[in-house]
């Protein structure tokens, strides 16, 4: 398992070790996030056939990651 599909204990688990984790709770907030960090949005298929979307840094660090989605066009 990679830093995309993390479960919920695995988020709680690294923003305990201080792992920069943050969930957005809506589109336009990822949107605004990813324009004010320079970051870049992703979407890519997961092992299990879902698609899922994630903010990753100019660094490359993933910063925020969705849940999953059956088609790319639930999460539009």
């Amino acid at each position: 398992m990679d830093d995309t599909d993390m479960t919920a204990a695995e988020f709680r688990a690294a923003r305990d070790r201080g792992t920069p984790t943050r969930v957005v709770t809506s589109r336009s907030e990822f949107e605004a996030g990813s324009r004010a960090s320079e970051a870049r949005f992703e979407v890519y298929e997961d092992r299990a056939g879902g698609f899922r979307f994630r903010l990753r840094a100019s660094d490359g660090q993933v910063l925020a990651t969705s849940g999953r989605y059956a088609t790319k066009a639930e999460y539009l």
